[in-house]
């Protein structure tokens, strides 16, 4: 199920305006990285944003990753769906900023399945996601998938619903939205909430 606030909750749940909104970008997998092996496979811990830090746990089939901060704790490992037989991240990680605080991240990953696999299962040869995580006072957790072929404009969406719903999303309650260019009644609740907050 997917649950959105309505814009009435978001306007009181919101401090930011459209001039403290800006990105900043960070990598992974770079000489700043620092690898520990585990069983079945790789734990590689990078520096993020300030004080966050990112662990991206490498596995045979793909990876997940870990949100770490020194007052706030540590995630759970972040997962993405199953949309192909292997996987991955791409190494620049976008965080969303008010002002100086960091309150999401849009981070691209990246299928691939053989096509001689791909003919036998229900993935596509390639696919695409933009995992929109939360970054909240209690822990980090994704609150949007979006489809980054299908969808036009994929990044501005993900910006969307990053810069109307993170800050107030509740990591206990709301299920990860999951979205493509047929989801046209969420993609229209999204546009109106975040014209209704006067981010643009």
């Amino acid at each position: 199920m997917i649950t959105i606030l309505t814009a009435a909750l978001l306007v009181a749940a919101q401090t930011g305006t459209s001039d403290d909104i800006t990105s900043t970008y960070t990598r992974i997998f770079d000489a700043d990285c620092t690898g520990l092996e585990v069983p079945g496979g790789l734990d590689i811990s990078c520096p993020g944003y300030a004080d966050w830090r990112l662990t991206v746990a490498v596995g045979e089939h793909g990876q997940a990753i870990q949100y770490v901060h020194p007052s706030r704790g540590q995630s759970g490992f972040l997962g993405t769906p199953s949309r192909g037989l292997w996987g991955g991240y791409n190494n620049v990680m976008e965080w969303r900023l008010d002002g100086e605080q960091a309150f999401a991240t849009i981070h691209r990953y990246r299928y691939d399945t053989p096509s001689d696999v791909a003919r036998d299962t229900v993935y596509a040869e390639r696919a695409e996601v933009l995992a929109v995580t939360a970054l909240n006072a209690q822990t980090a957790c994704v609150i949007a998938y979006l489809d980054a072929l299908s969808l036009e404009n994929a990044n501005v969406w993900a910006r969307r619903v990053a810069d109307t719903y993170a800050r107030s999303w509740d990591c206990g309650e709301g299920e990860p939205m999951d979205l493509n260019a047929a989801s046209t009644v969420e993609l229209a609740r999204i546009a109106a909430d975040h014209e209704a907050l006067g981010t643009d």
